[in-house]
């Protein structure tokens, strides 16, 4: 297992740009840090845009398909309190810090103006 926390999470942004995912759990009443799970050189995504209780496995290298545009790629699975989705990406980040609900996210994002 790569990652697993019992919070909510949700989708938080998708750039196009690089094709970057980011999973957010903000704090709250019961939890004093701000959890990013950041998905880079995305190309697929099965998920909610809402989950909790989640925990993430590697579960194949993508480019044993043959086709090039899957090279260097993982599918990674997310399962969560009522099922499992996934995101076939290049790499996968986590960060645990003190950032407030609207704070810059703590990672080098290629973000489109007005989102930094």
């Amino acid at each position: 297992m790569l990652f697993s926390s019992s919070r909510p999470f949700q989708i938080w942004l998708y750039a196009t740009g690089h094709s970057q995912l980011l999973l957010r759990s903000n704090k709250n009443n019961s939890s004093e840090k701000r959890i990013n799970v950041l998905f880079k050189d995305v190309s697929y995504i099965a998920l909610p845009v809402c989950i909790e209780n989640i925990s993430i496995d590697l579960v194949s290298r993508a480019d044993s398909t043959g086709e090039e545009k899957y090279v260097d790629k993982s599918m990674y699975q997310i399962k969560y309190l009522g099922g499992e989705g996934y995101v076939l990406a290049g790499s996968i980040f986590v960060s645990e810090d003190d950032g407030e609900f609207f704070d810059k996210v703590p990672f080098d994002l290629d973000l489109p103006p007005g989102l930094s």
